[in-house]
């Protein structure tokens, strides 16, 4: 026992005084715990003392409560504030003096009442963050409510010993950016204060907690502590009581392993409507800090999310009859989430009341008037509920104030903010729908009306208004009026900007007046001067169209008649906006014509052409050949001089007026990726991103188990491996192709230890060194590669960390994608030839600049042809879901830079912009690959899938699994090195389709969905002969049943049903009695397989598939033709059956009605040699040919669908089966598919008798 220690045999009495980082809530540990323990360890007779033992004491679901008004007495606590219980196993003396939100100035005149009653020797004291953060108190006074702190408890012991913490950093959060700062000032005046405190009777010593807490990594909200957070500052307690107070021998040690706080999905979850709305219900999770809630009223729409702090989520504000679906997860932190619960769904009947009527806001100097009606109904009003927020703080919180009166007045506002307004009417069923009032600005009256109005016209039916700001107005009304009508002005709408569009003015917008109005709460300006479109153009121009023969618009305007410009509206509101017939083409000739002849935008291209050209290829032939290639507005394609093929690409520049307002904007691109201008690309790009709210920041994630530290600058000082221990931070990933060049610097076991000290510069390839550039420009320390953080000749740590690949792309702050390179040597960086910039002068007077970027001729990212050439990446089965998964994703492209996340694609040169994918993205059935994660998510929430891709089923639509399907179909026309990743490579994907679906995974399908995961086949194979090869060497992958026993190379596709509907009278499928099985070869339940097979009791058709001799197809591949007792007869071709191609047995192929048939061979059929039929006694069947190939084989029922309406009879119907045969060990093997069409719902019913009478009984099979 140390020193300082009462020699007594008395324990020594300890007082942790603190705040909510003190007492923790329900399921801590609590670093009051740790401490215990750690004295405990070092044998130190104490006890703690105060008049609290548990943790906060949980809040308790209950319905919404109205707001308080203002003469309400506070409520009184119904519970003691400690009944919150710690983790499981916690068992010690707890007592303390710590409360959520205790600050130090309450707690200066409480402490001395408990010094007194508990008599402790010790005062662990951490307090301040409150009186600080609540803007309580600034640093000064916060360290002045401490010192008061300790001389009250002096006053009740003298001898007392005090371990005064300073305060914590939190993580930055909005609308505290002093916060900071004033936590620095504290407590940098606590560590000079405290030596002045102290004397020898009552020592005072500072406890360093800013220092060894770090909020980041050691909290689950920023500020209070996780499990790790809580062994970090009862380390640094212990520092102080062991260096100052000399009690223990050495300090708290933090071990490797900390422990999760368990995250269970919640059980039990219920919704039901409820007269508020409707309140969903879950049992409890013990230690939960809270769930999350996501909520939708459509299939169709995407998930809204919500959080909560107790086992109950309470919906209201709801619409009557409409039915909602609720999700619920555990929520313990950002990165500790359990996964979604199944979907429940109610469906609302609400009875509160709605909003009041007529409300009024009248601002002026001083104050704001608001006042309203009743609303209509015999309703029994108990109060309103005035919700205002501060519309010129972003992120502001609303603030609500309830008054029974039906008029007040705020004299408290900020002058010079915007507020907005709504009020609720609350009655005994709870709050309604809030009607809202409009905006205002405090401070200022009555706004001035708007002047200068101006119209542009985008197309024949759309204008775009803009008008000089009205000072001090909140909003402006638009006021449209039909002049062929002859109506008076009508609203067409509200906006806060001094610009406004309008579509859809039928028959013509020539046909419209338009004028505006400004407004300040209700009080309202006069309407500006009216403008009609035609006449403010005839103003501004006074000519008439000349026709171009580059571009299909009308390039330049001069004189005409108001008549005339009438009847040519088409043409003369194209103005500026050029249109060009996709693939024309024109010569250098033809462009230096038509802009002499008084084209202002052929003049415009001549100027650039003429300079930056001939620059880049020298004098430019007459004869040279210009060709649009419609990819977007201001593409060419050139026919240079060298031969090659190079694009010109038009840009306006961004921040320019511009008359071709169908060019896309740019900054320019460098010519160099490595320049300082792409990085700041970058940062714009990503700074944009992280307000998304669908990509977030990315930051203090969970980290990977290794990751390259590159804190270190310098080629000298290289990087080096590091152990995290599931840490929080931040981190980027790189995905790279590997190509055919040795990777020196990869981590294998017996270099482990080295990789650890350091990776020597000169061993990293340049793709590696310069993502560690970009990493380090980023200001992240830490980088994923995987060749470097994953041990390559350790199977079970290879297999480990592929089982989490879907949390390592999905946590990082961003993905580097070397997109152009074929391998690590090719490296981030690239040269093109730089933009050029022309400044344009129009017969107008305009002036605007154009960007000019040429290039050798390459596709576009989202363009699947000849991807592989210019995008190798992409054509690599392991980043496709590198690139699906990463929260956003930095593409080294050739020439420029792009950036890809939830939200939208860009290129540096402009390129696509589009934040919202799902209205470009066109389902009808074509294939569009998913090249870049926008495109994915947008695949994932598009409402289009549900109506046109969807499969329909009893209980509804399977959009998740339709999704599936889609991502298949892209994964397996990408290549793998290793056949047996087939699974693993796509392991992530399947793993956050699992967290949608909670479905079971069997070897790349799905349980719930085993029908329509059964009817895939093989489409394209890549290269047969090639593919036939690999086939035949390759060993086991997957069960036949599974689309992922074809291997890499093979294009699998599913059928798409439009609106499909199941047969009710069906012949039993497959599935009826299937039992289905599936081993995974390791820990990763998503990854490979070991052994699988699918048995079910169910009818056989015996038949034969036919691989047809030269005579019929050159390339000798297996056909359509089926033989046995009935014809399902050929595809499109319709080729003739040759009798001496018929097979030994000497059955014909038997043609059926007017249904057709597509047989889809799998690649498996290649390793049955052992089992084809041939003529190989020409001798006795000299008429049949000797050269074609038969495979005995069975058909199985799988499913059937009417096609395209509920009305089969007269729509046709879809029926699919599997094809199976008996291998040579005679089991049994999937080796395609049969899909039949019949446009006749008789003749089907009539096959269906014939067909199955035939078959085989019912009886046992398994399919391996």
């Amino acid at each position: 026992m140390g020193d300082m220690i009462p020699e007594s045999t008395r324990p020594v009495r300890t007082m942790v005084v603190g705040d909510s980082m003190s007492q923790g809530r329900e399921g801590d540990f609590a670093w009051r715990y740790r401490l215990w323990q750690w004295l405990t360890e070092e044998k130190i007779n104490f006890e703690f003392v105060g008049p609290y033992e548990g943790t906060k004491t949980p809040d308790q679901p209950r319905p919404p409560q109205p707001p308080a008004l203002k003469d309400d007495p506070l409520p009184a606590p119904d519970m003691p504030i400690d009944h919150g219980g710690y983790a499981a196993g916690v068992h010690f003396n707890s007592h303390h003096f710590s409360v959520w939100g205790r600050q130090a100035t309450q707690c200066k005149d409480l402490i001395e009442e408990q010094v007194a009653r508990f008599r402790p020797d010790y005062l662990l004291v951490m307090l301040g963050f409150n009186d600080m953060g609540w803007g309580v108190a600034d640093a000064e006074n916060t360290l002045g409510a401490m010192k008061k702190l300790v001389d009250n408890a002096r006053t009740a012991k003298s001898d007392i010993n005090f371990a005064l913490a300073d305060v914590p950093m939190r993580t930055p959060i909005d609308g505290a950016e002093k916060l900071p700062a004033m936590v620095e000032e504290y407590n940098q005046l606590l560590r000079t204060s405290v030596p002045k405190w102290s004397s020898s009777e009552s020592p005072v010593e500072l406890v360093e907690v800013r220092r060894g807490y770090h909020c980041s990594q050691g909290s689950y909200d920023g500020l209070h502590p996780n499990a790790l957070g809580e062994f970090q500052i009862a380390r640094a307690f212990s520092r102080t009581l062991s260096r100052k107070f000399r009690i223990g021998t050495q300090d708290l040690t933090i071990p490797q392993e900390i422990p999760q706080r368990p995250t269970p999905v919640p059980a039990n979850v219920v919704a039901e409507a409820v007269p508020y709305g409707i309140c969903v219900k879950w049992n409890p999770v013990y230690g939960a800090i809270g769930y999350d809630v996501r909520i939708r009223n459509d299939d169709n729409l995407p998930w809204k999310e919500s959080r909560t702090d107790v086992a109950q989520y309470n919906s209201t504000w709801t619409q009557e009859g409409q039915e909602y679906q609720y999700q619920v997860r555990t929520f313990n932190g950002e990165g500790l989430r359990s996964a979604w619960s199944h979907t429940v769904s109610a469906t609302a009947h609400p009875k509160t009341a709605p909003g009041p009527r007529k409300i009024i806001t009248k601002p002026d100097l001083y104050q704001v008037l608001v006042k309203w009606e009743e609303p209509q109904g015999q309703i029994e009003v108990d109060r309103y509920e005035i919700i205002l927020v501060d519309l010129s703080l972003p992120g502001s919180f609303p603030t609500a104030m309830a008054l029974r009166e039906t008029a007040t007045t705020f004299t408290d506002l900020s002058a010079g903010h915007r507020y907005g307004l709504a009020i609720s009417t609350w009655t005994n069923y709870g709050g309604g729908v809030p009607a809202g009032g409009r905006s205002f600005i405090a401070g200022n009256g009555k706004p001035p009306t708007p002047t200068q109005l101006q119209v542009e016209v985008q197309n024949s039916i759309t204008v775009h208004l803009k008008w000089e700001e009205s000072k001090g107005a909140a909003g402006y009304r638009v006021w449209v009026r039909n002049l062929v009508e002859r109506s008076d002005f009508e609203e067409d709408g509200e906006t806060e900007f001094a610009e406004y569009g309008i579509a859809f003015l039928m028959p013509g917008a020539w046909n419209f007046e338009f004028c505006v109005s400004a407004y300040n709460g209700s009080l309202e300006s006069e309407r500006s001067g009216s403008i009609i479109f035609w006449v403010n153009f005839l103003e501004k121009h006074q000519r008439e169209p000349i026709q171009c023969a580059i571009f299909d618009s009308w390039s330049t305007l001069s004189r005409a008649g108001t008549a005339k410009l009438r009847a040519e509206h088409d043409n003369f509101t194209k103005h500026g906006k050029k249109k060009v017939a996709r693939g024309k083409s024109f010569t250098y000739e033809d462009l230096n014509h038509s802009a002499q002849n008084g084209c202002g935008s052929c003049k415009a291209l001549n100027t650039m052409f003429d300079s930056a050209l001939t620059k880049n290829f020298g004098p430019i032939a007459p004869s040279t050949t210009f060709r649009w290639t419609g990819k977007f507005s201001g593409t060419l394609e050139m026919d240079a001089p060298d031969g090659k093929v190079y694009y010109v690409r038009l840009f306006n520049v961004a921040g320019s007026s511009n008359v071709f307002r169908r060019l896309q904007s740019t900054n320019g691109v460098a010519g160099d990726t490595s320049s300082d201008l792409s990085l700041q690309r970058i940062r714009t790009w990503i700074n944009d991103c992280e307000l998304h709210n669908k990509c977030g920041t990315g930051k203090d994630m969970k980290l990977p188990t290794r990751l390259v530290d590159v804190s270190q600058p310098g080629d000298r000082l290289g990087v080096h491996l590091v152990v995290t221990s599931g840490q929080i931070g931040t981190y980027m990933c790189l995905s790279h192709c590997w190509g055919k060049i040795k990777i020196k610097c990869k981590t294998e076991t017996d270099n482990l230890k080295r990789q650890l000290e350091s990776i020597p510069w000169s061993l990293l390839p340049p793709s590696f060194q310069q993502a560690v550039e970009i990493t380090r420009k980023l200001g992240v320390r830490y980088l994923w590669i995987d060749s470097l953080c994953i041990i390559q000749d350790d199977k079970i740590d290879w297999e480990k960390e592929a089982a989490q690949m879907v949390n390592v792309y999905r946590n990082s702050y961003a993905t580097i994608a070397v997109s152009w390179s074929h391998d690590s040597e090719g490296g981030c960086y690239s040269k093109t030839i730089p933009s050029q910039f022309f400044q344009i002068t129009t017969e107008f007077g305009d002036e605007f600049r154009l960007a000019l970027i040429t290039g050798e001729k390459r596709d576009e990212m989202s363009e699947y042809a000849r991807v592989q050439e210019y995008f190798p990446l992409f054509n690599r089965a392991w980043c496709l879901q590198e690139r699906l998964l990463s929260r956003r994703i930095i593409h080294c492209n050739y020439g420029e830079m792009a950036f890809d996340c939830a939200s939208g694609y860009s290129c540096q040169c402009g390129g696509e912009q589009h934040q919202n994918w799902h209205n470009l993205i066109r389902f009808s059935g074509t294939y569009i690959p998913l090249r870049s994660r926008s495109k994915y998510l947008a695949l994932l929430n598009n409402p289009m899938t549900t109506s046109i891709t969807a499969i329909a089923t009893k209980s509804g639509k399977i959009d998740p699994y339709e999704r599936w399907h889609r991502v298949i179909g892209e994964y397996t026309c990408l290549n793998l090195t290793f056949t047996g990743d087939m699974l693993p490579a796509l392991s992530g994907l399947a793993h956050e389709t699992a967290e949608v679906t909670n479905d079971t995974y069997l070897a790349g399908m799905w349980k719930n969905n085993l029908e329509q995961d059964l009817m895939w086949r093989v489409v394209t194979v890549a290269d047969w002969k090639k593919q036939r090869a690999k086939i035949l060497k390759r060993g086991w992958i997957a069960p036949t049943w599974s689309w992922a026993s074809t291997g890499s190379g093979c294009k699998v596709d599913y059928p798409t049903f439009q609106n499909a509907e199941l047969l009710d009278y069906k012949t039993p499928g497959i599935m009826e009695t299937a039992q289905i099985s599936c081993s995974p070869s390791g820990a990763d339940l998503y990854g490979s397989v070991s052994f699988g097979f699918l048995t079910a009791v169910i009818k056989r058709l015996s038949i034969m598939i036919q691989r047809p001799c030269s005579h019929w197809d050159r390339k000798r591949r297996w056909t359509n033709w089926i033989y046995g007792r009935y014809l399902l007869y050929a595809r499109e071709d319709k080729r003739e059956f040759r009798e001496e191609c018929a097979p030994v047995t000497g059955e014909a192929p038997l043609e059926f009605g007017t249904a057709e048939s597509e047989v889809w061979v799998d690649p498996s059929v290649e390793r049955m040699n052992s089992c084809f039929i041939r003529n190989s006694r020409p001798e006795e069947f000299p008429e049949l040919c000797r050269h074609c190939t038969f495979l005995p084989a069975e058909l199985i029922y799988i499913k059937g669908y009417g096609l395209g309406s509920r009305n089969v009879r007269t729509k046709g119907t879809r029926d699919s089966f599997l094809i199976v045969a008996k291998d040579a060990t005679s089991s049994y093997i999937r080796v395609g598919l049969l899909e039949v069409i019949c446009d006749d719902w008789a003749e089907r019913q009539i096959w269906y008798r014939n067909v199955w009478a035939a078959a085989k009984p019912e009886t046992s099979i398994t399919i391996y």
